[in-house]
């Protein structure tokens, strides 16, 4: 049952593929009904996880002779990314309304499906293989799709996640060199017993800065960020949604999955410094979406500071390695990271598919172009308002859950970084705020007056979205109670 998480994407492909040469305008419609198919596994598959009987590991032989295999599993670590991935493919061609290309419904079926690949893999050369392929489609989709800026931003994006994942690969190979497995609960095993580390000295340190590296390009993280503007802002907006409310994940995952338990010590010798450069990324972000007057870029950056809370509960869980009195503050900080790639994902594409309605029809994203837009569009504004409370932290919407936890547990594992990456809390009140005030309220402007009500599947896309924000905000447990339970395990095992 977990490789319908892969079959149906690439089935939508193919389908999409084959029904577009026929006929273009049939092809997002085939692919988006094709996609929505893959709800059905999906919620069923997490709630088998969050009962205790998740779907059987996959597994078939690659290359035996080394000792590898094809695998894919479903547990707590990766049911968050694994569902929110599921939930919006079709949700992103949903809101694509203007593609008229057949192109670029395929790239979109296939990104989805390297996604689910990369997080469902057991092993790291797997993993690997799907993390590098995330990058063709997404490339692709910006260099053909994209604005008159593209060209330079497309070449960037892959130029510098390339660049980032080559030390990651070398060190990956070198530690298979000496362990024998890329399997990543052999290695966790292996981490745990302590023979991983004496095997990997003295260039321990060495293997976790070039997997580190690689990582946090992919978030990204300060100062490896400088090919994130030009390519968030040349997408569209659609593309942009898979970049940051999903591609951007792979990220966070692998710290989870290969950091955490292959690099234990080294999380722990580090986690000053990284928990600072994380502060330091949430900070930078919300800073930077406080001065945009592009609406876009607000949200863009925006997703940076959001993001990079993940990496801060992450790297703050270091400071308690081997003090049992902190077992539950690294859990509650483990716990609100992976419950912030659901919320974090659900938030941003909400926002980028309103606001894609208000600029995209307007033909401009300056924001003192608007203002008094709800005199027009109460509907908008009240989805608008939902989505801009939920990314700020409301209490009763999503991303309120998964920040309280993320503060929770690392605040007495930092207590000095964690205290300033408060001041980001306040900051996105300020800029989210400034940006549905803009549009929003005052007198009626001129561009406010050239705004388009949202067509039947724009509005669904975001009711969608919005519902999942406030149901992982009343009830989260459907979504934090499998991340409970694998966080719990992972941490019994890395003291």
């Amino acid at each position: 049952m977990t490789l319908l998480f892969l079959i149906i994407p690439l089935f939508a492909a193919v389908v999409a593929g084959a029904v577009g040469s026929v006929q273009v305008r049939w092809a997002r419609p085939v692919a988006t009904g094709l996609l929505w198919l893959g709800w059905v596994p999906a919620l069923w598959m997490h709630s088998s996880v969050v009962s205790g009987t998740g779907p059987v590991p996959w597994s078939a032989p690659w290359m035996p002779q080394f000792g590898l295999e094809w695998g894919f599993g479903l547990d707590g670590l990766n049911s968050a990314p694994v569902l929110l991935t599921a939930l919006l493919a079709p949700l992103v061609l949903l809101m694509w309304t203007s593609v008229e290309k057949t192109s670029a419904v395929v790239l979109v079926s296939l990104e989805i499906a390297f996604l689910q690949g990369c997080f469902l893999s057991s092993n790291f050369l797997q993993w690997f293989l799907f993390y590098e392929l995330t990058l063709v489609p997404v490339f692709l989709l910006i260099k053909f799709f994209g604005d008159s800026d593209r060209d330079a931003a497309a070449l960037r994006f892959f130029v510098f996640t390339v660049l980032g994942s080559l030390p990651m690969l070398a060190a990956f190979l070198w530690i298979f060199s000496k362990a024998g497995s890329f399997d990543f609960a052999r290695l966790s095993e292996l981490s745990a017993t302590g023979e991983l580390a004496k095997w990997i000295e003295p260039y321990g340190n060495l293997a976790f800065w070039c997997v580190l590296i690689g990582l946090a390009v992919k978030m990204p993280l300060l100062p490896l960020h400088s090919w994130m503007p030009a390519a968030y802002r040349s997408a569209p907006t659609p593309v942009t949604v898979l970049m940051t409310a999903l591609m951007s994940k792979l990220g966070v995952y692998g710290l989870v999955r290969l950091v955490v338990p292959v690099f234990p010590e080294q999380l722990a010798q580090h986690s000053s410094l990284l928990t600072g450069v994380a502060v330091v990324t949430v900070l930078y972000g919300a800073l930077a979406a406080l001065r945009q007057s592009d609406m876009k870029m607000v949200l863009v950056y925006s997703s940076l500071s959001h993001v990079a809370y993940c990496a801060v509960a992450v790297f703050a869980i270091g400071a308690g390695t081997g003090i049992a009195t902190m077992v539950a503050e690294r859990e509650a900080a483990l716990q609100g990271a992976l419950l912030q790639v659901f919320n974090h994902g659900m938030t941003a594409a909400a926002l980028f598919v309103i606001w894609e309605q208000i600029w995209g029809s307007a033909g401009t994203r300056r924001l003192e172009d608007f203002g008094g837009l709800r005199t027009r569009m109460p509907r908008m504004a009240l989805l608008a308002g939902c989505a801009i409370f939920a990314s700020i932290g409301l209490p009763g919407l999503n991303g309120f859950v998964s920040e309280f936890l993320v503060f929770k547990g690392a605040f007495p594992l930092q207590p000095g970084w964690i205290s300033l990456a408060g001041v980001a809390l306040v900051l996105t009140a300020l800029y989210l705020l400034r940006l549905y005030h803009g549009v929003f309220w005052g007198p009626l402007s001129g561009q406010s007056s050239e705004v388009k009500p949202a067509g039947f599947e724009t509005s669904l896309a975001a009711m969608v979205l919005l519902f999942f924000c406030v149901i992982a905000g009343v009830a989260p447990a459907w979504v934090a109670n499998p991340i409970a339970v694998s966080v719990g395990q992972l941490l019994a095992l890395h003291p």
